[in-house]
């Protein structure tokens, strides 16, 4: 969907729904009244309106095929710009207008799309009449119409609000031609748009499913510390294969930074080899739980810290992810210069991405149980702060 498009759809749907549902009683037209007369009361009508709800049924007719697609829906709008507009039929569709963003989600896709509050000046004319800004007969031809009913109130009349058409066509059969061959490519390279994000968007889905089972896994554990465990022997690897020898001092630096913040004493008998420096400060780290322990009333709140440390970890490297996966996209178009396939070498980096990010949850976990601060508070209520 176009942004030109979101926003006309959205805003002329409001349009019809506060011409047909949101005049008062007394600006319903007559056989007498006049369209000057009926178009001065809506003004007045817009002007004093604050918000309304009002389901509506949107026709929408290419002007150039004559094709036609009707949808029904709920319209809620709120001064000053405030919108929420909900198709149900023919095809389920959400958009809200904020304070600040713009969001249009796809549930048959599964898409979300954010716009900035910008676009919405593509449709200045609509916005103001809305909002009681811009005189009616300025942008719209308004007439009587006596066909289908839109209430007992209207008697048998509705407004019919259309854009008004200039004098000046298009007269030359080159530059006509020239137009339509644009369209359709713009409606080509929109087609292909929508293609890569929907199988960019799959690289995305399988993640988000993988993290989330993960995450109802530590939901539904009641007892984690052989998870934490596993999690604390990955991070302390980690951090130990970033050098091939380590010296007392650096050893010391590594724990100050990432397991203690007191003055470290290493025993005289430690060995400086990866093997012994794991299994000593695997060790360490199961001294400093139990103490931690110690401050809690029992094993459930001690299991609440162990997930809690978990999910922060988790959830911070996912945010992190999803945001190089919406870079991603553009950083592998070079690629296409050395006649490799960008869309081949998204999947592929997104996977080696997702594959560091659990590397770097693993050194999270490590931070999270070490170098946090647990209390109580006065209800024995369990307060996690974590660094």
């Amino acid at each position: 969907m176009s942004l030109s498009h979101l926003s006309r759809s959205v805003f002329r749907t409001a349009l019809a729904c506060l011409a047909l549902f949101c005049l008062p009683a007394s600006a319903a037209p007559s056989d007498q009244a006049s369209v000057k007369d009926v178009v001065a009361k809506m003004q007045t009508a817009y002007k004093t309106l604050n918000s309304f709800r009002a389901d509506f049924t949107q026709e929408l007719t290419h002007q150039e095929s004559g094709t036609t697609e009707t949808r029904t829906g709920v319209l809620l709008f709120k001064k000053p710009l405030l919108v929420r507009w909900e198709s149900a039929a023919p095809h389920a569709e959400l958009l809200l207008v904020g304070e600040q963003d713009i969001w249009n989600w796809l549930p048959d896709e599964e898409l979300a799309y954010r716009y900035h509050l910008d676009i919405v000046k593509d449709s200045r004319s609509l916005i103001a009449v809305i909002t009681g800004q811009s005189p009616l007969n300025r942008d719209f031809d308004v007439e009587f119409m006596n066909e289908t009913p839109a209430g007992e109130r209207f008697k048998n009349y509705y407004r019919r609000l259309r854009k008004k058409k200039t004098d000046k066509q298009l007269r030359s059969p080159r530059l006509k031609m020239s137009v339509t061959m644009l369209n359709d490519r713009v409606a080509a390279n929109q087609q292909m748009a929508r293609s890569n994000i929907n199988k960019n968007e799959i690289a995305l889905k399988i993640q988000r499913k993988y993290l989330y089972d993960q995450r109802d896994q530590l939901m539904r554990t009641a007892h984690l510390e052989t998870e934490v465990g596993k999690w604390l022997s990955r991070g302390i690897s980690l951090y130990l294969t970033e050098k091939v020898e380590w010296t007392a001092l650096e050893l010391r630096h590594l724990m100050n930074q990432h397991f203690t913040y007191d003055v470290v004493s290493l025993p005289d008998t430690l060995e400086l080899n990866h093997k012994k420096i794991q299994k000593y400060l695997e060790r360490f780290c199961q001294e400093r739980l139990e103490q931690k322990a110690q401050v809690l009333i029992n094993n459930k709140q001690l299991n609440q810290f162990y997930r809690s440390a978990l999910l922060n970890a988790l959830d911070s490297s996912w945010t992190d992810q999803m945001a190089y996966l919406s870079k991603l996209s553009v950083i592998v178009q070079p690629w296409a210069t050395a006649q490799r396939d960008p869309k081949f070498m998204y999947q592929e980096k997104a996977y080696q991405a997702f594959e560091k990010m659990f590397d770097t949850v693993a050194k999270k976990v490590v931070d999270n149980l070490m170098l946090s601060t647990i209390r109580l508070d006065k209800d024995n209520n369990l307060i996690v702060h974590f660094n």
